[in-house]
């Protein structure tokens, strides 16, 4: 018998972060839930209206995108071990935060290099 367990990657952004990429790690074939918390930025800015997800390097596929109650969330899929970077822009009537996600999908049948 075989167990799955689903879980999704959380991320919290403040009000006084600062502009930022995020890191992750991956294995190829796997899909990962991506969720960010704009709440306690939203508070200071405005609520988020929308939030826009682009892959803008590798290969990963972005879908299954929400918006509820400020927080957004999408499942990303990696088909293969390479390096993907997702930008992430949420909006308010009064300010845009743009963040990027970096994550390394590896292949677990080969050997690991973490400084591709």
């Amino acid at each position: 018998m075989v167990f799955y367990i689903y879980m999704a990657t959380k991320f919290t952004i403040n009000a006084n972060n600062n502009l930022q990429k995020l890191r992750d790690v991956a294995f190829i074939g796997s899909s990962t839930t991506y969720e960010f918390d704009f709440r306690p930025w939203g508070d200071d800015n405005n609520s988020v209206s929308s939030v826009t997800w682009e892959t803008v390097s590798g290969d990963a596929t972005v879908s299954n995108k929400t918006l509820t109650n400020q927080v957004a969330s999408a499942l990303i899929t990696f088909p293969s071990a390479r390096r993907s970077i997702i930008k992430i822009t949420a909006s308010s009537s009064a300010e845009v935060y743009v963040l990027f996600l970096d994550i390394l999908a590896k292949d677990f049948s080969e050997e690991f290099d973490d400084y591709i």
